[in-house]
């Protein structure tokens, strides 16, 4: 049980819940799942899927909605390996045939208009993905009864038109799960008086940061028969075509990750504007190493 624990969620706050924690779940529950998710064979000891974090998981096809996180994960599943790419929601790139966000590419054609545009911006044939609701981290979050973080800086900030306010002090704290999320969502205080000076990849910077702390904590032993609810939480807030199979041989990645084979990345770049537009202008040599560094060239 202990074991069964501890690989499940090292891998759902890594983000890496398809590979191997829902695996896990799957081998004590499989008739569940193989009645709810596609069957195929694993196509070697890889997987490489990409992730989206959404604002709901509730609106049909999810046309409309921007995908406000964009990672690329490849899981090693001999040994045990897992390499995360972020990539900055503001990325320029083409999307619908011409020059925009790659965030945007979502909105205009859902998760099959996001893979397309993901894999024309790195030339990878990446066929897998996860969206993942947000509400997801904030009921985790509050499920383990918050998460104990540094938060470096004054936070403020608040946008009416969607609800959403930040309202955070400097110093080691508890986060809830709705604090958890200002934290992670914020970006610059409305008076400009603290921002991130690299914007959206100081944004990705914490979000590593977060992952990794929420990650040693929900490991402790008294999170262990809070683990049913967790699980439903992933149900509910994860949309996948990962097949079970591929999940199923996560079994052995489970096994044997740890927090020390987790390398993280960002794709390489920086902020530009253009024709008045604020965009993430990525560096095509920084990228062409990133992607040979993780395997995907």
């Amino acid at each position: 049980m202990r074991r069964f624990f501890k690989t499940f969620f090292i891998s759902l706050l890594l983000i890496l819940i398809l590979v191997a924690g829902l695996g896990a779940f799957a081998y004590f529950n499989g008739d569940l799942l193989q009645d709810i998710l596609p069957k195929t064979d694993l196509d070697g000891q890889e997987l490489t899927f990409v992730v989206l974090g959404v604002d709901s998981l509730d609106a049909g096809d999810q046309k409309g909605i921007r995908s406000d996180t964009i990672m690329v994960a490849k899981a090693d599943f001999d040994s045990g390996t897992v390499k995360i790419l972020s990539i900055p929601r503001d990325t320029r790139t083409y999307v619908k045939g011409k020059k925009d966000k790659i965030n945007h590419a979502h909105s205009y054609g859902g998760v099959d208009m996001a893979l397309e545009s993901i894999n024309a911006l790195l030339d990878t044939d990446i066929k897998y993905y996860a969206r993942v609701d947000y509400r997801a981290v904030e009921e985790m979050v509050d499920a383990i009864g918050g998460v104990d973080i540094y938060v470096p800086r004054r936070m403020e900030y608040s946008d009416p038109s969607v609800d959403f306010t930040v309202d955070l002090y400097e110093g080691q704290q508890v986060l809830d799960g709705q604090k958890a999320m200002e934290f992670l969502r914020w970006r610059k205080n409305n008076d400009y008086t603290a921002q991130y000076e690299n914007g959206d990849v100081g944004r990705i910077e914490s979000q590593q940061y977060f992952i990794k702390e929420f990650a040693k904590q929900v490991l402790q032993g008294k999170n262990i028969l809070k683990m049913p609810k967790l699980i439903n939480i992933f149900i509910d807030k994860v949309d996948t075509n990962i097949p079970v199979d591929d999940m199923l041989s996560g079994l052995n990645l489970a096994r044997k990750i740890n927090s020390d084979k987790i390398e993280t990345y960002t794709l390489p770049g920086k902020g530009q504007y253009i024709n008045q537009v604020s965009y993430f202008v990525y560096d095509e040599t920084g990228m062409a190493n990133t992607l040979i560094e993780m395997g995907l060239k």
